[in-house]
């Protein structure tokens, strides 16, 4: 049933190819949301309940695909029925096991509500440790479900993780850089000053931002201690910018990467007093024509 599509005529051929799934059948109001919805968790719950344990996982997240059920969350499949799932604790093993295997948003997603199912804190930092380089975003979240712990074992476990985290993962990925600034705060509440300060300037690496370039800055002790070292980074990250004069140099980047944008370079520029390179900085790029340079200085 998952697979079925009904062949369309009419308006709908404009965009839809001549058929339809049930998930646009639904998002076209064809069929009722709530009927829809349930029959979704309910085709996951037999499914877990008919498969053998050995192919339970791979069997449930191919009825995923062809369900196109984005939303999909364990918890509500778990509430289906009258018992306890059967082998829910192997499963989930065997869960996690095949979604490290994939990439994209939803199965981010996937993973997230799975290791939030893990019971033992400890058990959901090692998985998370162990996918760290294919999927940091296990670890961010649990750095940020956990950073109000009381328990010091825990907060050491997860400062270590975060630290390995930052030596692992590639510099140029802003991931590294909320992983860094979540080491940081395990480390304050450690009193581990020197290990903070030290991952401010990673996530400075690795999200060259005015807010980093300034956490840096007013944040640590001695900010001469570091401001040779940002400096590189900043120049460092200058000269990878192959044009500074069209107007992508100052558009808005929502991507993975660390890539210095025009805003924070002249922001930056500023803050390090570099004034005439800040004005000439600013000055060359088009969005600015008409603009005079009395109004920049």
């Amino acid at each position: 049933l998952s697979c079925v599509t009904v062949s369309v005529e009419g308006a709908y051929l404009d965009y839809d190819d001549g058929s339809m799934d049930l998930e646009t059948l639904n998002n076209h109001d064809l069929l009722k949301d709530d009927v829809y919805k349930l029959f979704l968790k309910e085709a996951i719950y037999l499914c877990y309940l008919v498969s053998s344990s050995g192919e339970r996982a791979e069997e449930i997240l191919r009825l995923i695909g062809n369900l196109h059920y984005h939303s999909f969350k364990l918890e509500e499949v778990m509430q289906m029925g009258n018992r306890d799932l059967p082998d829910f604790s192997a499963f989930l093993q065997d869960w996690i096991r095949v979604l490290t295997t994939g990439s994209g948003g939803q199965y981010e997603r996937m993973l997230q509500d799975a290791l939030s199912m893990i019971q033992d804190e400890k058990s959901a930092l090692e998985v998370a440790k162990q996918n760290i380089l294919t999927h940091p975003v296990l670890l961010e979240k649990l750095m940020m479900d956990n950073l109000n712990t009381e328990a010091p074992d825990l907060r050491m476990s997860m400062l270590k993780a975060g630290q390995s985290a930052v030596e692992q993962l590639p510099s140029n990925i802003i991931i590294r850089s909320r992983i860094a600034l979540l080491t940081a705060s395990y480390a304050v509440r450690l009193d581990n000053t020197e290990e903070s300060e030290r991952c401010l300037l990673e996530a400075f690496r690795s999200q060259t931002t005015t807010l980093n370039y300034l956490r840096l800055r007013f944040l640590t002790k001695d900010w001469e201690k570091y401001r040779a070292k940002a400096l590189e980074i900043f120049e460092e990250m200058i000269r990878g910018i192959p044009d500074r004069k069209g107007s992508g140099f100052y558009s808005y980047h929502s991507g993975p990467d660390n890539i210095l944008g025009g805003n924070d370079c002249c922001c930056i520029l500023y803050f390090q007093e570099e004034f005439e390179t800040m004005r000439e900085t600013g000055m060359t790029t088009e969005n600015v024509l008409g603009w005079s340079s009395t109004f920049m200085k």
